[in-house]
């Protein structure tokens, strides 16, 4: 008996087993590709833009002028002015929309729909704490308060210190200026003591003349102070003398010179600061003044600094309208032979006038104004600083 094969069927294979073995698929590129280029912009101006406040010689604003009452040079060749127009407070303001009157034309003649402009002028004031006095510290603070009644709307001020530890940026929050004053005092880097004086009493004005300008009688009047001072008189100890002498005139000059630099930098910072807002950009500097000594690039970098800013710095002296005090400060009065006496006094008073030539230099460079009493000050710059009515915008094609 045969047995009866059936044929052998082959098993099904699933797709996934039909398929051919997986290659790796390459990633897939993103639609859109994005790469970091540097942006180029490229501006074709050639018309230049000038804007003109005229004032009469009692500084009035002089109203009403044309296109036809201007005449514009440059290089003492005449321009054409191309466009000309006259600017006004109302006419820069930026009116006032709300949820409820949205879809409502503002009225701009009306002065209740009317806000003020973007700040325009910046103010810094910058107190030399650092060589300030407390009594002319005091009076400082009582001028700047009466100045805030002078500021318009859209001026701004910053209050500033030379010592860096106190400082306000800009606002028009009158109570907030008047409590960042309340923190004007005298810092000092090296405090002197009342009632006590150094032996030999050497100030930053001799010490200069010593060290910088080999002043051989200003070098023998602190000898002769000393040896009345530390030898009670013994001419025998002159030579001794003289190395003090020399040693403290060293100390002094480091001292006074640290102080100057501090206040130095201080001034850049706040200027810098400044430079950054728009508008007007002025700077008062309230201080007494401070001997130059060798200094004198720092003055000229500031100044070269704040024209290239268009800043303009106005300086108060802070100790007003004096006369050369001869008799020293009560507190440390001058002590010595006669013998000294004449030549510190003479040093004493030439020291005091010398302090103001660094205010000088610093608003005669930047256009600017001396001040020398607090109520001068207040007065001009109630009448210089408010915003002027008018002004004249005049458009003249220039020559790429």
């Amino acid at each position: 008996m045969k047995a009866l094969s059936r044929p052998l069927r082959r098993p099904r294979r699933s797709p996934a087993q039909n398929a051919s073995p997986a290659t790796p698929q390459e990633p897939r590129k993103p639609e859109v590709e994005t790469r970091d280029t540097p942006a180029v912009f490229k501006v074709r101006v050639n018309l230049v833009l000038v804007r003109v406040v005229v004032r009469d010689a009692q500084g009035k604003v002089v109203e009403n002028l044309h296109q036809e009452d201007f005449a514009l040079f440059d290089g003492r060749k005449p321009q054409v002015v191309s466009f000309f127009n006259v600017e006004t407070p109302v006419a820069r303001a930026m009116p006032v929309t709300t949820a409820a009157n949205a879809n409502v034309e503002p009225d701009l003649g009306s002065a209740s729909g009317v806000l003020p402009a973007i700040p325009q002028r910046f103010v810094s004031i910058l107190y030399d704490d650092v060589h300030i006095s407390m009594e002319d510290a005091v009076t400082a603070r009582d001028a700047t308060t009466r100045l805030f009644g002078a500021l318009a709307a859209t001026d701004r001020v910053g209050i500033y210190t030379t010592s860096g530890q106190n400082t306000l940026e800009f606002t028009s929050d009158h109570e907030s200026l008047k409590h960042a004053l309340n923190g004007i005092i005298p810092r000092s880097m090296f405090g002197h003591v009342s009632g006590v004086a150094d032996c030999p009493d050497i100030s930053y004005y001799q010490a200069d003349l010593i060290e910088n300008r080999n002043d051989q009688q200003a070098m023998a009047v602190a000898t002769a102070e000393t040896v009345d001072c530390a030898f009670n008189g013994d001419q025998s100890k002159t030579a001794q003398a003289s190395a003090i002498a020399q040693s403290a005139a060293a100390r002094a000059l480091s001292s006074g010179d640290e102080e100057s630099e501090y206040a130095y930098r201080h001034i850049e910072d706040a200027m810098r600061r400044l430079a950054g807002m728009p508008g007007q950009r002025v700077m008062v500097f309230v201080s007494p003044g401070f001997i130059l000594s060798q200094l004198f690039t720092e003055v000229s970098g500031i100044i070269d600094r704040a024209t290239r800013a268009n800043i303009v710095i106005d300086t108060i002296d802070v100790r007003g309208l004096y006369t050369p005090d001869v008799g020293g400060d009560i507190a440390n009065p001058p002590r010595g032979s006669f013998r000294v006496a004449g030549p510190k006094t003479m040093y004493r008073t030439t020291a005091q006038f010398a302090q103001s030539e660094v205010l000088d230099q610093f608003a005669a460079g930047t256009g600017g104004t001396t001040f020398t009493t607090e109520t001068i000050w207040t007065k001009a710059c109630a009448r210089r600083w408010p915003r002027p009515r008018f002004r004249t915008c005049l458009v003249l094609p220039r020559k790429i």
